[in-house]
């Protein structure tokens, strides 16, 4: 009965009607009632007249509020509405997030569907990026990271910036992410820093891919043995295995020197990264010692490839058996 009398009252009956119901500022549970009475935007640019619930609609830590009690219908309702007013609490990243905070994923998906269009003006760096799709499904996500895509290297200048989007969201949204700017990855990676920063936070599989990717500009950043320290200490075993099978035949030219093998026994790196860079380093060995011998017309076995005493009484031609 009150949703059929409320509906035939007349424009300045509703103004009065309001007026009685958000009897006190923040009352936003009223305001909520109030508006689920009404199925038309009329009745909702009613309400954004009187101060109070401008008030409301201005601030999004008293927005956040209102959508509380309101369904994902009246939710879309109510942001329609908004679009004809100069009525707009969500200027930045940060604002975004407040009002989602705490919304079921029914709620805010309503939210993110009003806002889609203007998401890409409101993120703005990589933390605003980052902000937004912590509170976001990934179907969400997926929306957002497809209405941003061609802003995204404007957003994504460094490896830092990626890794920051990456840190706070799950793996799936991780996906979302890495597969919408992996054409750009090349670009941001500049020194073995970079490279820790991204690899970090990716999966195995798209390690690879990766590294597969960026084969060439590997051989750019990791020009020493100290960087090759630096992915071994950052990264997990699994994931140094992917770079050093990579740099397998470069690792004999970036370790050369006992000083050069000393940065690798300081601590720094585990057991099993140490393992993996001695097996990938002894692999790169033999396969020079191979193509050594038989780069010749025919096999010269001239060259040694074992220098212990055991492996000196030897012929130079069962070393290369063994080496093979």
């Amino acid at each position: 009965e009150r949703e059929d009398s409320t509906q035939r009252l007349p424009a300045h009956s509703l103004r009065q009607f309001v007026q009685s119901v958000v009897l006190e500022e923040n009352n936003f549970e009223a305001l909520a009632e109030f508006l689920s009475l009404f199925d038309t935007i009329e009745a909702y640019l009613i309400c954004f007249e009187q101060e109070t619930v401008k008030h409301t609609l201005q601030h999004p830590e008293h927005l956040r509020y209102l959508l509380i009690f309101l369904t994902p219908v009246r939710i879309g309702q109510l942001f329609k509405a908004l679009e004809n007013t100069s009525l707009n609490a969500v200027k930045t990243a940060r604002d975004f997030a407040t009002i989602l905070q705490y919304l079921t994923p029914e709620q805010s998906r309503a939210v993110c569907g009003a806002y889609q269009a203007r998401l890409p003006s409101i993120i703005k760096t990589a933390k605003d990026f980052a902000t937004i799709l912590q509170y976001l499904t990934p179907e969400q996500s997926r929306t957002v990271c497809g209405a941003c895509q061609a802003r995204l290297p404007s957003i994504i200048k460094r490896a830092w910036d990626f890794s920051t989007i990456l840190q706070y969201i799950t793996p799936e949204q991780r996906t979302i992410v890495y597969e919408t700017f992996k054409e750009h990855l090349p670009s941001i990676i500049q020194r073995v820093g970079d490279f820790c920063h991204i690899l970090c936070c990716l999966s195995l599989e798209q390690c690879r891919v990766v590294c597969g990717t960026c084969k060439k500009h590997l051989f750019s950043v990791i020009q020493t043995a100290k960087d090759v320290a630096t992915i071994l200490q950052y990264l997990s075993s699994e994931k140094c295995g992917i770079i050093c099978e990579k740099l397998k035949e470069h690792l004999p030219q970036l370790i050369k020197t006992e000083e050069d093998i000393g940065m690798f026994d300081t601590g720094c790196c585990s057991k099993q990264s140490l393992y993996i860079l001695r097996y990938y380093y002894l692999l790169a060995s033999l396969d020079a010692y191979i193509t050594q011998v038989e780069g010749h017309g025919k096999n010269d076995f001239s060259y040694g490839f074992w220098h212990q005493k055991t492996s000196r009484d030897l012929s130079q031609e069962v070393d290369y058996n063994l080496a093979k």
